[in-house]
């Protein structure tokens, strides 16, 4: 049996990225290990995996629902109610138990894990919840809120974080804002640009354009000494130049910067 998701759609802002969920999840994984080797009698020191879940919101009496933390840096861990003896069962390696005590052994180890991954969001107090539907800041991924799922004993545990716990759990690391720009300040100084040197030559109507044949002589309609533009692609002229010759190549002598760029 699984958990009903809730539907919820609003304006999308402010969701927690995949880098820092995949983290997360392993930091959860972690802590249901060490959880798992306290409570487990035959633990064999295996971790669940622990994967993205929807957000759960379970109805009243339909499952037992653990929070920890206060406010917005809170977390719920839930299972159906129904699958706590099954689930006291599997960590104590009975069978044949009675269903209190069973139900007892589920909901205490519960009550521990709930505990530690509160102290991993900053608080370990633990209650019971039992309000018609979890808190905005649990339900709503576009706020933060994380999901996750983990299975043990063919149980299914599911958790949920507001994006104050996913902070406190996974602190987002600030970028060295100056050293990347400086380092994209190097590379761009060391990038090599092409330059293009173009003549206005003059013009001439689409009817001569089209009668052009090789051999023919075109007269420019620009004096000799008039500059020549040098640009990179995609920008303005940024140069006058004029034209000359340095052994058997062509060169340029820069002589102005070009009024064009003076204006950008």
């Amino acid at each position: 049996m699984t958990l009903r998701a809730a539907a919820d759609v609003s304006v999308r802002f402010g969701w927690t990225g995949s880098t820092r969920r995949t983290v997360l999840y392993g930091r959860i994984a972690a802590c249901v290990q060490a959880w798992l080797a306290d409570w487990q009698v035959a633990h064999d020191g295996a971790a669940p995996p622990v994967e993205g879940a929807p957000i759960v919101s379970p109805p009243l009496g339909d499952a037992c629902v653990l929070q920890a933390g206060v406010d917005h840096a809170c977390l719920m861990v839930a299972i159906v109610r129904n699958d706590l003896a099954r689930f006291g069962n599997w960590l104590a390696d009975i069978r044949g138990s009675t269903a209190t005590l069973s139900c007892d052994v589920g909901r205490a180890a519960l009550e521990d894990l709930t505990q530690r991954m509160g102290q991993l969001a900053g608080s370990g107090t633990v209650a019971q919840y039992g309000a018609d539907a979890w808190p905005r800041d649990l339900t709503r991924e576009e706020l933060g809120a994380v999901g996750a799922v983990f299975e043990v004993g063919g149980v299914a545990v599911n958790l949920a974080l507001s994006r104050d716990a996913v902070d406190a759990v996974c602190p987002s690391t600030p970028s060295p804002t100056g050293r990347s720009l400086q380092l994209r300040a190097d590379a761009a100084g060391t990038a090599s640009v092409r330059l293009t040197a173009g003549l206005d030559f003059g013009s001439i109507s689409m009817r001569e354009l089209a009668d052009l044949r090789v051999g023919e002589v075109l007269v420019g309609e620009c004096p000799l000494e008039t500059p020549i533009r040098v640009s990179a692609p995609g920008s303005a002229p940024v140069w006058n130049a004029r034209m000359g010759r340095i052994g058997n190549r062509l060169a340029i002598a820069l002589v102005q910067p070009s009024s064009q760029q003076e204006n950008v």
